[in-house]
């Protein structure tokens, strides 16, 4: 259903709900069930033990009917250790800036103690925010302008390419992650289809990706579909956990927690994406994993299960060289400093309420927060294996630059910031910063300015109901930005045989400017 009305319900993040990240022992691999469950009883016992059970307890009846999660990851450093993600709900939401306060203490006091055998530790602990596609605002995303009609996606020119190419040290295949929002499926045979009222299928077939979208899909031995080819494999969130996106929507359908833009169905998010990274990196084998819904909403723990799957895909023996995951979302956590924001009215620490704020400005709760998401990334930081490329965000304005959000600022996250159309004349260094682009990452230095505003596929009707018979629309924002320099990456591995790390800074290296921010300019335009 698409719907341009905008709800009053306004929330930050799931009312009651926290991410816990522990590190313990290993799971016995034997019985996943029986590990879970004696995980959970470990883990309980010892919050216990710790005086960090809140008081009235967990709701874990409806934690089980709300798409529970219970992460396990090995550690890359420590076989013997590994990874636990989970979700609570507390019996008293209203409870809920008390007990973070306490948590957030806890963790603090464990940060420096080494637990050893079934001993766990906690790690890390959230409220669990809403995310968005690309979106610093209340609850829901939404890129820096919304989709219009497009006569087709031109071709890219990547300007290192004349003169500035890396010597060739033999390609390797590159499996890319795309997490994401993700059309559904629709046929009667389960295999996803172009839309009908798509009238130019011969035009949108000759798309890199759109030639495999028009080809019927087959099941996935993972779960999911994947192309005949094997280069494009899509997962539904069903496919990851049943149940991830409960409580996001109304009785009527419409998302909750939409304020301060209109919702409106952007799952072709993903495969808008997908389409840009098959265009420059053709040799990338590409996996949309749904993480956020149609409208573009998700939370902290449905990106922890989308990052767990593709964990467990990148360590089951499967793929043969990097990996990248592409991470086009941001959580509406407001950030410590940021100034007022034109384009988010109500969006800052001060609308979360006086408790939650202090909890969330201590560095004890950001250094929190840069172990949950350095806990859920496939090797952890280990670079040369697997790199997380993030979208910085798309709610600053003229008046007001804003901050990289999480996961973009993450220490071991690359940041991507966008840049606007070049000027009549030619890409330069002068090419202008898109005005809703936020700072590319934290330090703004460490982060990538690419092009944002993109041609590529489009499947849905457009909002507002304005027709869509080519399947094309133009769409702007740190998104698709990302979209390009998790692309560039790609096909630094795929063509020039580098690692992630080292595909990461000869990006960062290329002397093609800077922003007046400090950002690094990678000059890339669409034709």
């Amino acid at each position: 259903m698409t719907s341009q009305r905008e709800n009053p319900a306004v929330s930050y993040f799931v009312p009651g709900e926290l991410v816990f990240a522990f590190e313990a022992a290993a799971a016995p691999a034997d019985s996943a069930e029986r590990a879970t469950s004696d995980m959970d009883r470990t883990l309980l016992s010892y919050l216990e033990s710790r005086g960090l059970l809140p008081d009235g307890g967990f709701d874990l009846g409806a934690e089980k009917g709300t798409g529970a999660l219970r992460s396990v990851l090995p550690m890359p450093d420590n076989p013997e250790r590994s990874s636990v993600l989970t979700k609570l709900r507390l019996a008293n939401p209203d409870a809920l800036p008390d007990y973070l306060a306490r948590a957030v203490t806890g963790v603090a006091r464990d940060a420096e103690r080494r637990a050893s055998g079934s001993e766990p530790r906690l790690i890390a602990v959230s409220p669990n925010w809403f995310a968005g596609a690309s979106q610093g605002g209340i609850g829901t995303g939404g890129p820096g302008t919304m989709p219009v009609p497009a006569s087709g996606a031109g071709s890219f020119k990547l300007s290192f390419a004349n003169g500035q190419l890396p010597a060739d040290r033999g390609g390797v295949a590159v499996e890319v992650f795309i997490l994401d929002a993700l059309p559904p499926l629709e046929s009667s045979n389960g295999a996803w289809r172009i839309r009908d009222f798509i009238q130019d299928k011969t035009k949108f077939s000759a798309h890199p990706l759109g030639r495999l979208l028009s080809e019927p899909l087959q099941p996935a031995p993972g779960g999911g579909m994947r192309s005949a080819d094997g280069t494009l494999t899509m997962v539904w969130a069903d496919d990851i956990r049943p149940g991830l996106f409960s409580g996001l929507k109304d009785d009527s359908g419409h998302p909750l927690y939409a304020a301060h833009h209109p919702a409106y169905d952007m799952s072709d998010h993903g495969p808008f994406i997908a389409g840009t990274i098959r265009q420059i990196a053709p040799r990338a084998r590409l996996h949309l994993v749904q993480v956020l819904n149609e409208y573009g909403v998700g939370t902290l723990a449905s990106i922890a299960a989308g990052f767990e799957w593709v964990a467990r895909n990148v360590r089951n023996g499967k793929l043969a060289g990097p990996a990248i995951v592409n991470c086009s979302f941001t959580l509406a956590m407001p950030l410590p400093g940021e100034p007022n924001n034109a384009r988010r009215p109500g969006h800052s620490i001060a609308a979360l309420g006086e408790a939650i704020a202090k909890i969330i400005t201590t560095t004890d709760y950001l250094a929190s927060m840069r172990r949950l998401f350095q806990a859920m990334a496939p090797f952890g930081a280990d670079l040369s294996r697997c790199i997380v490329v993030a979208a910085a965000g798309n709610d600053s304005s003229p008046e007001a630059i804003q901050p990289a959000r999480f996961p973009a600022q993450a220490d071991f996250v690359l940041g991507v910031g966008a840049l606007a159309r070049a000027p009549a004349g030619g890409a330069g260094s002068g090419q202008p910063r898109a005005a809703y682009s936020n700072l590319a990452d934290k330090p703004q230095s460490d982060g990538l300015m690419v092009l944002g505003d993109l041609e590529g596929i489009f499947t849905q009707p457009f909002p507002g109901g304005a027709p869509n018979p080519l399947g094309f629309a133009r769409w702007a924002g740190t998104s698709f930005a990302t979209g390009v320099v998790s692309a560039l990456l790609a096909w630094l591995c795929a063509e020039r045989g580098m690692t992630p790390a080292q595909a990461r800074d000869y990006l960062r290296n290329l002397p093609q400017g800077v922003t007046s921010e400090a950002e690094e300019i990678v000059l890339v335009e669409q034709m």
